[in-house]
């Protein structure tokens, strides 16, 4: 049966449209040519983002972006592992995701690209700013409100910026976190990854030099006296007040329960000298005898009983020692409750010997830490007081030394004044290793007999031999300002033997005068300066006013009579200075007078 035109015109356009076609895949020569493609295949892993993890290929090294060239139909395996604080999402080829493992295998086929993609991990951080102390100033955080204490909630991650602003009278320190500064700039900014809490410290402007009063004597008002807690009836010597008030120290934090009546804290004393156990007691309203009748006095009552806070430390301490304790004052590197002391005795020709240690004021557990030497001072020099350092004096001056430390009695040993050491075991934050050396500033110190025979001789204005100052205090009251010595100064003619004349092989020997007086003696803080400032030598500054206060005394008995106070301690908050009459015997029991310096 013939074909129709029509049915060959359609067979004949099939042929010549498919021919070029079938041209191309037999030949002209009709053989078969295989598929053109490439053997070798490039594969391309990135981790994204680059810090959420990293990546590997076969096994290789690991980066955020790591390449090879395989044969094709070549097995692959690719690796991902995740940096802190993310999660692997999967594997991406493209917007594909062809795995939720972090490993994965596939043959290679062609050239191709592979993420491994990460997820920051939504976390939640807390951060506290606050004001320290909150009457210094305010903080804010992130630009938002002021107050002196402010929280925030933000992610993981999320910068943050604190900012402190300090109130009249008061100067920026710096942020600390627990007692470590972390910085001193402000505003400070970081990146918060874990719940924090920072403090700004704040501290007490340091008086403009041009501002600054002293402390004149007329300035202290003596307000009484009050007795030292009675002894249990079956205490032993060692643990009662008589003898007693060798060292002494206010806190403020003491006594927590007791009343407003204007006396707060407690203080921490020394009793009998011989033994110089440490006990706390409380701070009664004090009373005005005129009668000098300790039957008028307010009986203290004791916070924590006598305890030995030496533990082995200084054992050799035994003939006629020399002591003082103090408080760490208050500050952002504080480690709270504890106190220093130093120790010594009235013969001691060897440098062997430490001279300062550290306890805890939970006399339970004292845990006496040390002992160490003061650079600078020989063993007469700087055991016998200690006292506070303003934060601020001490910053500026003394590179942020917090204590003052010396001795001022022994005949000359000691040196013909008092001896002022700046110190602060705690400089570095932690406490260093037992027999160290403390770096110290020499502020106050004259000729001594310990170093030979002075030429030039250097001696306080009116030194004696015979002197015995038991305490010193830093002073402030508003503007005004001294550095106050309280001891037993020595009038007239002064000679070595018995009361009643010289002699060198006498029962009773020592140093002795014409009479004694009870006496605070006063120094301006403006020429301590200028010795750690390298202006006036260490035995140039000289008293600038003394006071007499054997007339609030109820113990005085003869011109001649020694020793007529102890130890001495401030309260800076409300300006009021204690100070020791030791009690000589049972019947003379250990008081506390209380002056009050006057701030206008």
């Amino acid at each position: 049966m013939k074909k129709s035109r029509r049915g060959q015109k359609v067979l004949f356009l099939i042929v010549f449209v498919f021919m070029p076609l079938t041209v191309f895949i037999t030949g002209c020569d009709g053989g078969a040519v295989p598929p053109i493609h490439n053997d070798d295949l490039t594969i391309l892993a990135q981790a994204v983002p680059a810090e959420g993890g990293d990546v590997r290929i076969n096994g290789g090294a690991w980066g955020d972006s790591k390449n090879v060239t395989v044969t094709n139909g070549t097995q692959v395996t690719l690796e991902a592992r995740t940096s802190n604080g993310y999660t692997f999402d999967g594997w991406y080829d493209g917007s594909v995701k062809v795995s939720s493992n972090t490993t994965y295998q596939f043959i290679a086929a062609a050239n191709k690209t592979y993420k491994a993609n990460f997820s920051q991990n939504v976390t939640q951080c807390t951060i506290t700013a606050q004001a320290s102390p909150a009457e210094g100033g305010d903080v804010r955080i992130n630009g938002g409100a002021w107050g002196d204490n402010k929280i925030v909630t933000v992610n993981s991650g999320t910068q943050v910026t604190l900012e402190a602003a300090k109130n009249e009278g008061y100067t920026f320190a710096g942020w600390y976190e627990g007692m470590t500064k972390v910085s001193g700039a402000n505003p400070y900014a970081f990146n918060a990854n874990a719940n924090r809490t920072l403090r700004a410290f704040f501290v007490t402007k340091a008086p403009d030099p041009s501002l600054r009063t002293r402390v004149e004597p007329e300035d202290l008002v003596y307000i009484g006296a009050f007795l030292t807690p009675e002894p249990l009836p079956w205490a032993p010597d060692a643990e009662t007040w008589e003898w007693g008030g060798m060292g002494m120290t206010y806190n403020p934090n003491g006594d927590a329960e007791s009343p407003s009546d204007g006396f707060p804290g407690s203080i921490f004393g020394a009793g009998h000298d011989v033994w110089n156990l440490i006990s706390e007691f409380d701070i009664p309203t004090p009373v005005l005898s005129r009668r000098k009748n300790i039957n008028d006095l307010p009986l203290s009552r004791f916070l924590q009983p006598f305890t030995d806070i030496r533990g082995n430390l200084f054992p050799w301490v035994e003939e006629m020692p020399r002591m003082d304790i103090e408080l760490f004052p208050s500050g952002p590197s504080r480690t709270p409750g504890q106190l220093v002391a130093c120790w010594g005795v009235h013969l001691q020709d060897e440098h062997e010997y430490p001279t300062h240690m550290v306890f805890n004021s939970d006399l339970n557990n004292p845990n006496p830490q040390g002992p160490w030497f003061v650079e600078g001072l020989n063993p007469y020099n700087g055991n016998d007081y200690l006292f506070s350092i303003p934060e601020d004096w001490a910053d500026e001056y003394v590179q942020g030394l917090r204590f003052a430390t010396g001795r001022y009695r022994d005949g000359g040993w000691s040196g013909f004044g008092p001896t002022i050491a700046a110190i602060n075991p705690w400089r570095n934050g932690n406490l260093p290793l037992a027999r160290t050396v403390l770096p110290s500033v020499i502020l106050l110190k004259y000729s001594d007999y310990y170093e030979g025979e002075p030429d030039p001789w250097h001696e306080m204005d009116g030194y004696a031999h015979s002197d015995e100052w038991s305490g010193g205090v830093w002073v402030r009251a508003g503007s005004k300002e001294a550095v106050v010595f309280v001891g037993t100064k020595g009038i007239g003619n002064t000679w070595y033997g018995n009361p009643d004349g010289p002699c060198m092989d006498c029962e009773n020997r020592g140093w002795w005068s014409d009479a004694f007086e009870g006496w605070f003696l006063f120094y301006d803080p403006a020429d301590l300066a200028k010795v750690a400032q390298g202006t006036l030598q260490p035995w140039e500054p000289q008293p600038y006013a003394h006071l007499n206060i054997d007339e609030h005394l109820f113990y005085i008995t003869s011109t001649q009579q020694k020793y007529h106070v102890g130890a001495c301690c401030y309260d800076s908050e409300n300006h009021l200075l204690y100070v020791f009459e030791s009690g000589r015997g049972e019947e003379e029991r250990t008081l506390v007078h209380v002056w009050r310096v006057q701030t206008e």
